[in-house]
């Protein structure tokens, strides 16, 4: 999971199979995270190697070669969170319809959360 702050992204919770950047943070503009924040949209990346978008010496200690960043929020994005795979190549589309789905929620719960409301979002 990662957090908006100010013009900065700050990496705050992760399940990964060896670590990442928890405890880190970036200038949101450098990073795909920071990237899916301020374009408020998934960004897709089958192979880092191949996206000048990716600060690929920051991925080449890492198992990541591809990987889908999702905005969270729902009035303008202020979280993201991704998922990175091993091998290079795109997501199916049941894993992204998953990953949209979750990020949806999040924001959803987020503003409910921020609202002082219950957590449902059928509502």
């Amino acid at each position: 999971m990662i957090r908006r702050t100010g013009s900065r992204v700050a990496y705050i919770a992760e399940d990964a199979m060896s670590p990442l950047w928890a405890g880190s943070d970036f200038p949101i503009e450098n990073c795909i995270s920071g990237l899916a924040i301020l374009e408020a949209r998934p960004i897709h990346i089958p192979d880092i190697y191949e996206d000048d978008r990716v600060p690929v010496d920051a991925y080449r200690p890492t198992f990541v070669r591809s990987m889908s960043m999702y905005p969270i929020g729902l009035m303008g994005p202020s979280m993201a969170m991704g998922a990175y795979w091993k091998d290079a190549g795109a997501a199916d589309p049941a894993t992204n319809a998953l990953l949209a789905s979750l990020a949806r929620y999040a924001g959803v719960t987020l503003n409910r959360v921020t609202e002082g409301r219950g957590a449902d979002p059928e509502g």
